[in-house]
């Protein structure tokens, strides 16, 4: 009867602490049958869904929040009532369960703390009741999910530390720290400073260290203590900070050297005697130890002029000046701490006193002056110097001899001007002044200096060309260094480079054709002048003299190139071929033949002749057209071709230049010959009873005429005369007409009326017998 039972337990486990913990296990006991088979198979079960449940529920979800509903059926599919329950841990209580439905919920939340427990396993039991219960079991992990519930605590709220000053950028002062109970992200920290941080002293480096490090050179005497605010901040969201408060006290050392106040400018006499108190000079250190001690630097001291009291700093003069030997020295000055040394610059003026007289920059002056010189123009500047200072230096200008009625000087300047215009005369082209020059002192001193003024001659005047225009004839076959013309230009000034002229060809010389010489304006054919390719040349002459700036004058040259028979006629065709008929008529032109010349005048005026060809005088031609015409009737079976010989000549009247040209005149045949029988009778015998077709002889004509025109046949192309009917011997004397027409070949002219042609018939026995073929 026990066999098949399922017994359920639930077990508790507790120890004995204080207070004491426990949890709960469950127990499942079937009951067998003792035969070590298999329990009732058969039965159903009670099944989850899932066997087991994984949730992830965050920390601080609130009371109520729905977890995980789960399920459980009969295996044999059986619609029960089950209840549903936890059997192991929820000891405490943290959630619930419907027992209805199997829907997990938080009931107290306090437990759901990610940093104390990451997850829980509770086991539901499903019952089914009935007859026989029904226990399924399931577990279900639920997952917490960590929330940046904690904030960075710092290990104190307060920190101190010091540091010393002038140490380098990034040395260490100390690291705060700050733990966060949260975990991964929500756990990183990250430290700042929000507050305190002057001039951007201090940074934490890296930011997740709290490693605080110097970002400048600290300075004790700016400023001796930092109170520093730094936060750390977690990586949650959203963002949790913790504070704390750093104090940083500044170190001080000596690290200042003394200063000097603004570089500063002394002046002495340079009749002050030695141990005259010049200054004195003060360092400041705001270090409060040792005492400053003054000394002069290294080289400070040009010639040990000065001396300094090394703790007052009191500078006086240790040897006399002379302020044209010096007038300023830069004295140089270092304070000492022991640790430090700094430097500073003092300049020392020594005043001028009146002991020296001017000096000019040259002992003389030589200046060139243009004549004709504008009124007020400046000439030379002499300078003078006095090596005082001051109005001691101040210098005035004066002439005090010479003729310098033409000049005037800038009393304070120096400058010579001209006050009037003088032109050059070779006779008086040199003249002389004396200058002065005093000073402003007391007593004034003063210095003389001559000037010597040379009067230039200027190029004033441009060349003139004796014409403005040049014209001239050059013949075309003048030969290459022939002079052409000479220009010629005149120039009013005196001296020799002013009014010497050099000439030039400054346009219109195409191809370099000629040459000028520069000294004597000849104007020089260099190439051959060729009429037909220029007919004339503009050329433009510069003349141009050698003064500085030179000057300039142009004229214009025209030469005209005169016509030589230099060239030959040329015909535009060195073979002439035509072709005519033989039967044109007598006048008729053949051709015309062209030539040209490339000269003009009667040089380029041609004439036509033949010279060679026409001895039998056939053909003519028209010596001004150059028409070639028939001058006597022309025959093809005579002569077939004629080859002249034409000679173009030009016009001049000693020695004219000539071309000759080949033509050859074919002739065309025309069929102008009838053809003619050699005999006007034939006498032919033929037997009586002679069968039809017999031939009784061979008739041949003659036609003069060539080629086709030539060639005869009669009309039934055959030259074989045959009988045409049979003829009796009663009939022996009846006349007979027979038609022989010869006759040309296709191209036909002449067709011929037939002769007489008598045949004698004779019979078989010979007897004899005529018949007569009549003309008609």
């Amino acid at each position: 009867m026990e066999a098949g039972r399922l017994l359920h337990l639930e077990v508790i486990a507790r120890d004995r602490g204080s207070p004491s913990l426990s949890s709960t296990g469950l127990v499942q006991i079937r009951v067998g049958d003792g035969s070590g088979s298999e329990l009732l198979s058969g039965s159903p079960t009670l099944r989850f869904q899932n066997s087991s449940y994984t949730v992830r529920l965050q920390e601080n979800a609130p009371v109520g929040r729905d977890v995980v509903q789960v399920l459980a059926v009969r295996s044999d599919g059986r619609r029960q009532r089950i209840n549903y329950s936890f059997g192991s841990g929820n000891e405490d209580l943290t959630f619930e369960i419907n027992s209805n439905n199997g829907l997990i919920r938080v009931r107290d939340p306090k437990n759901l703390d990610f940093e104390m427990n990451q997850s829980f396993k509770l086991i539901v039991v499903a019952q089914a009741e009935g007859q026989t219960p029904l226990y399924g079991y399931a577990a279900v992990w639920i997952e917490l999910i960590d929330q940046n519930d904690n904030s960075p605590r710092f290990t104190q709220d307060h920190y101190m530390a010091s540091v010393w000053e002038g140490n380098n950028k990034g040395t260490f002062v100390m690291q705060v720290s700050a733990a966060d109970s949260d975990s991964n992200i929500n756990a990183k920290v990250a430290y700042h400073i929000v507050d305190g941080n002057y001039d951007n002293a201090f940074v934490i480096d890296p930011p997740f260290s709290g490693i605080i490090k110097t970002n400048i050179v600290l300075d004790r005497e700016i400023r001796d203590s930092y109170r520093l605010t730094i936060i750390a901040t977690d990586d949650g969201t959203p963002q949790l900070t913790g504070t704390c408060s750093l104090r940083i006290n500044i170190v001080d050392v000596n690290d200042n050297q003394p200063t000097f106040p603004p570089y500063s400018v002394v002046s002495v006499s340079e009749g002050s005697v030695v141990g005259t108190v010049i200054t004195t000079i003060t360092a400041n250190d705001v270090d409060t130890n040792p005492t400053l001690v003054y000394d002069f630097a290294e080289g400070g001291n040009p010639d040990r002029r000065f001396a300094i009291d090394r703790f007052s700093g009191r500078i006086t003069l240790a040897a006399p000046l002379d302020h044209e030997k010096q007038s300023r020295y830069t004295l140089r000055i270092q304070a000492s701490d022991s640790a430090h040394i700094t430097e500073t610059s003092l300049m020392v003026t020594v005043l001028d006193e009146n002991d020296n007289a001017p000096m000019f920059s040259q002992y003389s002056y030589d200046v060139l002056v243009p004549e004709l010189t504008n009124t007020g123009r400046a000439i030379l500047t002499v300078n003078a110097t006095d090596r005082d200072s001051g109005m001691n230096a101040k210098i005035r200008y004066s002439i005090v001899s010479g003729l310098w009625e033409g000049f005037y000087i800038g009393e304070d300047t120096g400058v010579i001007f001209a006050n009037r215009s003088i032109p050059y005369d070779p006779r008086r082209s040199v003249m002389y002044l004396l200058i002065k020059a005093e000073d402003s002192g007391r007593p004034p001193k003063s210095v003389l200096a001559p000037v010597r003024i040379v009067i230039a001659d200027v190029n004033n005047h441009a060349p003139k060309f004796t014409q403005d225009v040049y014209s001239v004839l050059l013949p075309e076959d003048s030969p290459r260094g022939t002079t052409v013309v000479q220009v010629t230009a005149n120039d009013r000034d005196e001296t020799r480079d002013n009014r010497n002229i050099d000439y030039f060809i400054e346009d219109g010389n195409l191809n370099g054709t000629f040459q000028i010489t520069s000294d004597s304006g000849e104007i020089i054919l260099l190439r051959p002048a060729d009429r037909e390719q220029v007919l004339n040349f503009q050329l433009k002459i510069l003349a141009m003299d050698r003064g500085s700036p030179s000057r300039n004058a142009t004229a214009d040259v025209t030469i005209v190139v005169e016509d030589a028979n230099d060239n030959p006629p040329v015909f535009n065709q060195s073979l002439f071929e035509v072709n005519i008929n033989e039967g044109k008529l007598v006048g008729s032109p053949v051709i015309q033949l062209y030539a040209t010349d490339c000269d003009e005048g009667d040089n380029g005026r041609i004439r036509y002749d033949i010279t060679s060809g026409n001895e039998l005088k056939m053909f003519e031609i028209d010596p001004v057209t150059g028409i070639v015409v028939i001058k006597k009737p022309l025959d093809y079976d005579k002569r077939l071709e004629y080859k002249l010989v034409i000679r173009a000549s030009d016009g001049h009247k000693k020695h004219p230049l000539s071309a000759i040209t080949a033509l050859s005149v074919k002739l065309l045949d025309e069929n102008d010959n009838m053809p003619i029988f050699p005999i006007n009778q034939y006498h032919e015998y033929v037997p009586e009873n002679m069968p039809l077709g017999t031939s009784v002889f061979t008739a041949k004509a003659n036609d003069l005429d060539k080629g086709i025109f030539g060639k005869l046949v009669d009309r039934e192309n055959r030259h074989i005369i045959v009988f045409v009917k049979k003829f009796h011997r009663q009939r022996c004397y009846r006349r007979e007409r027979v038609f022989l027409m010869p006759i040309t070949s296709s191209y036909h002219k002449f067709i011929f009326k037939p002769f007489v042609v008598i045949k004698r018939l004779l019979d078989y026995n010979y007897s004899c017998h005529w018949i007569n073929f009549e003309h008609f």
